[in-house]
C-alpha cells in the first residue's frame, strides 16, 4: 500500500485516497495511520468508506480520524441518507464528501446542494483533484 502511494505521488497525483469501512475499525485505523505517517502532514489524504458505515459509527470513527488532518471522508453512509451527511457534515471539522453516485442528476437537488457546501471536489484518476460530481460538505479551516 505505501509503495503504491509513493509510486502515485511521483507520477504527479496530488493526494492519495484509501478505502475504509471494514467491520473492524481497529484496523482502519492502523491503515490510515500508517499512510500518514509515511506520507507526512503536507500530502493530502482522504478515505473512502464506500457506505459501510452507520450513522453512529461514522461520527465516533470521523472523531477519531480528524487526528489525522484528512482532506476528506468520501462516502461513510449510504448514498441515500443526505440527511445524515449533513448532520455529519456539520458536526466533524473534516469535510464529508458523497460519492459520485450520489451527486448525480437522478438524486435530485439535495445532494448538489448540501449544507455548508465548499462546491464539487472529485479525484479523477491521473489528473489529481478536479470540480467534478463528488460533492464535499463542510471545509476545514
Amino acid at each position: 500500500m505505501l509503495d503504491n502511494a509513493d509510486a502515485a505521488l511521483a507520477r504527479g497525483i496530488g493526494g492519495i485516497k484509501i478505502k475504509v469501512g471494514q467491520s473492524d475499525t481497529t484496523a482502519d485505523l492502523r491503515r490510515v495511520q500508517a499512510v500518514r505517517e509515511h506520507l507526512g502532514a503536507d500530502t493530502a489524504l482522504m478515505v473512502d468508506a464506500n457506505q459501510q458505515w452507520d450513522r453512529a459509527t461514522a461520527q465516533r470513527f470521523g472523531r477519531t480520524l480528524e487526528q489525522f488532518r484528512l482532506t476528506w471522508i468520501e462516502e461513510p453512509l449510504d448514498a441515500h441518507d443526505a440527511e445524515g451527511h449533513a448532520a455529519l457534515a456539520a458536526s466533524l471539522d473534516t469535510p464529508v464528501a458523497t460519492g459520485e453516485r450520489a451527486a448525480g442528476a437522478e438524486r435530485g437537488p439535495d445532494a448538489r446542494t448540501g449544507p455548508a457546501g465548499s462546491g464539487p471536489v472529485a479525484e479523477r484518476p491521473g489528473r489529481g483533484l478536479d470540480r467534478g460530481p463528488v460533492r464535499v460538505l463542510g471545509d476545514r479551516p
